[in-house]
């Protein structure tokens, strides 16, 4: 999935369901007034990346290539050059939110980090 604009979600949006992508790119979406540029997952979402890159997504808030507040599962796959604008240019993982890397690569996002935030701080 490759070149999307829109307001919240550039790319895919998991709204509570079981999502699994596999020998996939998804890259140069864009979320122009929220996060998840590449992917967004919630609400209670399952999501399992499985040798697939994220790449080139940005996002005018938060996670650039996902933005996740449920299960977030990732294996031999990478998160590259993706950006937003305020926190996770990469992943975006908040409350309740988990995040599992196996075999996996995040990096060259802007900002430069996995942001899981917690509760008070």
């Amino acid at each position: 999935m490759t070149g999307n604009t829109a307001g919240a979600v550039g790319g895919i949006f998991n709204f509570g369901g079981t999502a699994n992508i596999e020998r996939s790119t998804i890259s140069g979406n864009a979320a122009m007034i929220g996060g998840g540029g590449g992917i967004a997952n919630g609400y209670g979402g399952t999501l399992t990346l499985e040798q697939s890159t994220i790449s080139g997504n940005s996002a005018a808030d938060r996670g650039g290539g996902i933005r996740s507040n449920s299960a977030l599962t990732l294996t031999k796959s990478t998160v590259t050059k993706n950006s937003a604008a305020i926190t996770g240019g990469g992943i975006n993982s908040e409350p309740p939110g988990t995040v599992t890397l196996t075999d996996s690569k995040v990096k060259h996002n802007t900002p430069n980090r996995l942001l899981n935030e917690l509760p008070g701080g």
